[in-house]
């Protein structure tokens, strides 16, 4: 018998830094059937900020050879949705997603986190951007990646601080005087009061949201470890 082994699998280890508010890996803490459809994301970061989705229609998909050969959440682009509520965090926030984006459509969202007063992540203007929302419908901060291609996306909410950067590319920078408070955390779905629901059609290996900027060492370090893991740039 052999087994064929990931190197990215073993010996990378997750930096510790101050201020994670919430983490989610696709090998750590999925509850999922025998179909793979996953109804709990469960947070690592010790907070207990676990993601679920009870309606079985609803739940994603467990991808067992995703982004590098890891695990992914596949999320189908048309109903497929985690999500926590009742949150309670006051700007800044900062939030590093290792995805893959397969499809771009017009206004559907990557990362909700305050539906009330679109606070988003999502795709806009022209294929295959995708900006942060603020409230009163203003974008800013947009970042275009290839359909298709794994990336880390950071996206840092800061009223006019804000900024998203692609991987190691430089940020796109601007942001809004607007600086709501985040009270949610849904993966790829926007629920868009008065029409359709706005879902998005990424996979996602791992997902970590800070309550403060990531800078310096802490942002090398950090870095270095998704990139050590998932062979992104």
């Amino acid at each position: 018998m052999s087994f064929i082994i990931n190197p990215y699998q073993f010996g990378i280890t997750f930096p510790t830094i101050a201020g994670l508010y919430a983490r989610y890996r696709a090998d750590l803490g999925v509850t999922k059937d025998g179909s793979d459809k996953v109804s709990q994301w469960d947070d690592q970061s010790g907070n207990a900020r676990h993601l679920a989705m009870a309606t079985a229609a609803y739940q994603p998909l467990w991808v067992a050879s995703g982004i590098n050969s890891l695990n992914t959440i596949n999320f189908d682009g048309t109903d497929d949705t985690l999500s926590i509520a009742s949150l309670s965090q006051a700007q800044p926030f900062h939030a590093f997603v290792v995805f893959v984006q397969d499809t771009w459509v017009d206004l559907n969202a990557l990362l909700v986190l305050n539906q009330s007063t679109d606070l988003l992540v999502q795709d806009h203007s022209a294929s295959p951007q995708v900006y942060q929302r603020f409230p009163s419908d203003a974008w800013a901060d947009g970042v275009s990646p290839t359909l298709g291609t794994k990336y880390l996306l950071q996206s840092f909410f800061n009223g006019t601080s804000s900024f998203q950067a692609l991987n190691n590319d430089a940020s796109s920078t601007g942001g809004n005087s607007n600086s709501p408070s985040l009270v949610q955390i849904t993966v790829a779905q926007r629920n868009h009061g008065g029409g359709p629901n706005q879902n998005s059609d990424i996979n996602v290996a791992e997902l970590a949201i800070y309550t403060a900027q990531i800078t310096g060492a802490d942002l090398t370090s950090l870095k270095n470890y998704f990139n050590a893991r998932y062979a992104l740039w």
